[in-house]
């Protein structure tokens, strides 16, 4: 849903519950928002058009749904720390050096500009590939848990839907 826009998501999700059978599952996953977003941010990854909170996503798909789970995707503590420090914004760069670098793209000429993002690029590719070299990481899926509590903390949501009025949610591994 990430990568769809915001005003026709609900036409998304009608049909997904249009071609879903009777009692059938419908999974959807996003990032969590209030990880990888600091307040009035827009998404980072260009192909997410709206990134999600728990509340956001529960009454989206409450919407077309009448039975909806929310549960978020936690980690062990060396897991956690490796996505939080991945996707961690600085509000300096975010609200004031990434718009004034955009402000001063349009102004520089073109040849300039090239040349700026070439060797900046090439300086972080570097700075990517010396601290990939001494990073190891062994993590497994019980290193993964998926909870219904404290979806604040969570890295990722998942949104379970059951099409029709019979039946209950599955019940997914909750652990606490």
């Amino acid at each position: 849903m990430n990568n769809i826009v915001p005003k026709q998501v609900v036409t998304y999700l009608n049909e997904i519950k249009r071609v879903l059978r009777p009692g059938g599952t419908f999974i959807v996953t996003t990032p969590n928002k209030l990880l990888r977003l600091l307040p009035f941010q827009k998404p980072w990854n260009p192909d997410h058009k709206k990134e999600y909170n728990a509340k956001e996503l529960e009454n989206i798909l409450r919407r077309v749904f009448k039975k909806v789970e929310i549960l978020g995707l936690f980690a062990s503590k060396d897991a956690y720390l490796v996505e939080y420090k991945r996707v961690k914004q600085k509000p300096l760069f975010v609200y004031v050096i990434n718009p004034l670098a955009k402000a001063i793209k349009n102004i520089l000429p073109a040849c300039l500009t090239e040349i700026l993002r070439k060797f900046l690029t090439k300086r972080q590719v570097n700075k990517s590939f010396k601290k990939s070299k001494s990073i190891s990481y062994n993590f497994s899926l019980k290193d993964f848990k998926l909870y219904d509590k404290n979806l604040k903390a969570c890295l990722d949501l998942y949104g379970i839907c059951i099409k029709g009025n019979d039946g209950s949610l599955p019940q997914m591994i909750k652990t606490k």
